[in-house]
């Protein structure tokens, strides 16, 4: 993985080594923290502590494994906490500063999106099994289970007030969803093909 100077784009500031090749990365919303995706493992790189010679920018801080490959993984807004989704259709749990899983849920088929409401309270999935799913996190349960898409849902967003979600799928729809009653609002978009 290379860090490239985003000011100047030519100048790489560090290089980071990685077991297996990277499917996958994301930064957490304050970047101090950056997760790379390489078959089921997942290698979280964060800031050297102060007073460590030679000073870098990053330094593998923690490595997760999961129990198949990851397909989608994200970090909460505080960055203490992340999400993966894997090929199972499991998403695990894990806080950023233990190497113990703290919650699984299971979506049932393969998870290609997941996101995260600001407190950390709500997650939202999707999967090659046409649903959207609607989780309580403290619970651990599932909330709502949203069906309308006819194919695979490729991603999900939830909207800033944390009420709605939007998906993709291979549909060729977008969707928006009341994820607090847990129902389709409407069919936002129909892609026609060229």
């Amino acid at each position: 993985v290379v860090v490239w100077n985003f000011n100047n784009g030519e100048m790489a500031l560090q290089m980071l080594k990685v077991s297996e090749p990277v499917s996958m990365l994301t930064w957490s919303n304050d970047g101090r923290r950056l997760a790379v995706v390489a078959a089921e493992t997942i290698e979280i790189f964060g800031p050297s502590l102060p007073n460590v010679q030679p000073q870098v920018e990053l330094v593998p801080y923690q490595t997760i494994t999961c129990s198949t490959p990851v397909r989608k993984v994200m970090f909460t807004a505080d960055g203490r906490t992340l999400y993966a989704g894997l090929d199972t259709g499991i998403i695990e749990e894990w806080t950023c500063a233990s190497p113990e899983q703290r919650r699984q849920f299971n979506h049932g088929g393969p998870v290609y999106g997941v996101a995260v409401s600001n407190d950390g309270n709500t997650a939202v999935s999707c999967s090659t099994d046409q649903t959207v799913r609607v989780w309580d996190v403290i619970a651990g349960q599932q909330k709502f289970q949203l069906n309308g898409h006819l194919g695979a849902v490729h991603s999900v967003a939830i909207n800033p007030d944390e009420s709605l979600a939007v998906s993709s799928g291979a549909d060729k729809t977008l969707r928006l969803w009341d994820i607090v009653g847990g129902r389709q609002l409407k069919q936002l978009i129909t892609f026609e093909a060229t």
